[in-house]
């Protein structure tokens, strides 16, 4: 495993996360590392790198957010990564599976993250009956949440207008923004920019972080409870 404290030093410099964030992103492995089921199929350099540096790469996309919702959380990547880079800012994360939801609730109490919330719910039910999570949130984030069609219609109508979604997807990702770039207009959204990803161990193994903007309102119907390609 690759010393965490001494060998990620541009990760840390590059986005300005204090020692204590730091220290808090390895207490965090320690849990996952930790919990009794298998939450991430990650480990060791793999989960500090596809996991938590890659997590941290959101923040290239977007860092002037005040407030965050991650959907489809699992293991609280990126959301908890997020929430613990940023600890004055408000994290909310959406986890439908209860014993995801249960070891995300721990989480955050172990790490005494005051401004973050797990809901366990799907997100298709949380945005269509309760209103107060509809378009309200400056970023809204999705890693592993099923193709881009669905992951798009997931997470535009949680993005206030002029917010941003940011998909965590493959080597796949500028065909799937071709092809789908017309369904992010019937969201509401713009594709904005495509941030290539290489980590340190795996320097071939390019991903990318899709970059939306939220320009109007979603429609109504958005996102179905039914989604497209469950």
């Amino acid at each position: 495993m690759v010393d965490w404290h001494g060998s990620y030093r541009a990760w840390r410099e590059r986005f300005a996360i204090d020692q204590a964030a730091w220290s808090g992103l390895a207490d965090y492995m320690q849990l996952l590392r930790d919990a009794p089921m298998n939450l991430t199929a990650l480990r060791g350099v793999a989960l500090q790198e596809k996991g938590v540096l890659n997590s941290l790469e959101v923040l290239a996309a977007s860092d002037d957010w005040e407030s965050a919702m991650d959907i489809g959380s699992g293991s609280g990547l990126p959301g908890m990564v997020l929430a613990i880079a940023r600890p004055g800012r408000k994290m909310t994360l959406v986890e439908s599976r209860h014993k995801r939801a249960n070891f995300l609730k721990r989480a955050v109490d172990l790490l005494h993250l005051e401004r973050v919330s797990v809901l366990s719910s799907r997100a298709e039910t949380l945005l269509s009956q309760d209103l107060g999570h509809r378009e309200q949130y400056d970023l809204v984030t999705l890693r592993a949440v099923g193709n881009f069609r669905v992951s798009a219609e997931l997470g535009l109508p949680a993005v206030r207008v002029g917010g941003k979604l940011v998909l965590l997807r493959g080597p796949l990702a500028l065909e799937e923004c071709q092809a789908f770039a017309p369904w992010v207009v019937e969201l509401g959204g713009r594709i904005e920019a495509l941030h290539p990803v290489s980590l340190p161990s795996w320097p071939l193994d390019v991903g990318y972080m899709v970059e939306m903007v939220k320009v109007h309102r979603s429609p109504s119907a958005y996102p179905r409870a039914r989604r497209l390609g469950d």
